[in-house]
């Protein structure tokens, strides 16, 4: 079994979309700036990366599943570019009223990707900017470091009113791979 490093998109890899919206379009879609470097980074190192984000988008018929994968797929073609990777990705496209076991904050992702992958959560971290991330993750089993891009500075202001806390706390996905590869 391998130790995996999950990440959540928006806030994390790039800008969240303006309140109450969604990245929606490719045009939409900008990476943070080191965000390339971080996943580069990773990508040497061969550490298996799943990406796990909620697209609620979807089941709001405002965006659709094609519309996701061709956000997707741009991603990785820009990555590539830089010789960076992203092993896997899965969405839940379920909003909060569906009770899905697959949208953060459950873990259904992360079982599902260590069933398919042989991947060993308890050796696995999770990097996000949400609460519902950081949850998800410990739900997991994983490690947690919350970053402070995206939604991540509004979630620090309450962090110690979790029931589920972050290990590390650090401003971005690059700070974040520093520390991950401390511990993979």
């Amino acid at each position: 079994m391998k130790p995996a490093v999950f990440l959540d998109r928006d806030g994390v890899i790039n800008y969240n979309a303006k309140p109450h919206d969604y990245v929606k379009k490719w045009d939409e879609f900008h990476f943070y700036k080191n965000a390339m470097k971080a996943l580069r980074e990773l990508s040497d190192h061969n550490l298996f990366t799943v990406l796990v984000t909620n697209q609620r988008g979807i089941s709001r018929s405002m965006m659709s599943h094609e519309d996701l994968s061709d956000i997707h797929k741009n991603m990785l073609d820009e990555l590539k570019k830089v010789n960076a990777s992203i092993s896997q990705i899965y969405y839940c496209a379920h909003g909060h009223e569906d009770n899905c076991g697959c949208r953060k904050p459950m873990p259904g992702m992360f079982f599902q990707a260590a069933k398919q992958h042989d991947i060993d959560l308890g050796k696995s971290f999770m990097v996000d900017d949400a609460q519902s991330g950081i949850e998800a993750g410990k739900r997991a089993g994983c490690k947690t470091i919350l970053v402070l891009t995206g939604r991540g500075r509004e979630s620090f202001k309450t962090v110690n009113e979790w029931k589920y806390k972050p290990d590390f706390i650090t401003k971005d996905l690059l700070s974040a791979t520093r520390i991950i590869r401390k511990y993979i």
